[in-house]
């Protein structure tokens, strides 16, 4: 098995994966390709004084056109991120329509990330 992947620990991701009850709730690469760029953009971005950063599903969805997805199927995945502990997200609503304003990385994040002798990849 290949050990890193987008800049994550595969096996990790494998065992966090078993820990879930459902087969149709796993983390795959789509999910992997979502969370490397919120990090990325975490990375550059002013956070509050909580440690969130504004970032909305369609910026998302602009930034990644490759996973040919919309705003409701990334909402899902976002959601999906956060329910394995990987993100953690305030959400406002708009006209009755949840969204992930504002997101952090969430208390599982750095268990996944990958590391070599000098610290995170």
């Amino acid at each position: 098995m290949k050990n890193g992947l987008l800049g994550f620990d595969q096996s990790k991701i494998v065992e966090l994966n078993k820990s879930q009850q459902s087969n149709d709730y796993k983390i795959d690469m789509r999910d992997l390709l979502i969370l490397r760029t919120i990090y990325d953009e975490y990375q550059l971005r002013d956070k509050t004084k909580d440690g969130y950063v504004y970032l909305l599903p369609s910026f998302l969805v602009g930034e990644l056109p490759i996973l040919h997805i919309g705003i409701s199927q990334m909402r899902k995945r976002l959601k999906k991120l956060r329910a394995f502990g990987l993100i953690e997200a305030q959400t406002m609503r708009q006209s009755g329509t949840p969204l992930f304003n504002f997101i952090r990385l969430g208390a599982k994040f750095y268990d996944v990330l990958q590391k070599d002798e000098d610290g995170y990849i």
